[in-house]
């Protein structure tokens, strides 16, 4: 398990959860980018819309 891909308490409270409430799809894709099996450490990594929608269960529309 990495250490650094923990998720703060504060992203629901902040300027981006404030955001998305209200967005069941959007928060589920964000907390998907934010501890998806690809993800790196920089942020930047492969994330085709497929696995996004095959891994989170939504549509990939």
């Amino acid at each position: 398990m990495r250490d650094y891909g923990k998720v703060s308490p504060q992203f629901w409270i902040g300027k981006t959860g404030k955001r998305l409430r209200g967005n069941l799809e959007a928060q589920i894709v964000a907390m998907y980018l934010m501890t998806a099996p690809a993800a790196s450490m920089t942020g930047v990594y492969y994330c085709p819309l497929v696995s996004i929608a095959h891994e989170t269960g939504l549509d990939a529309e």
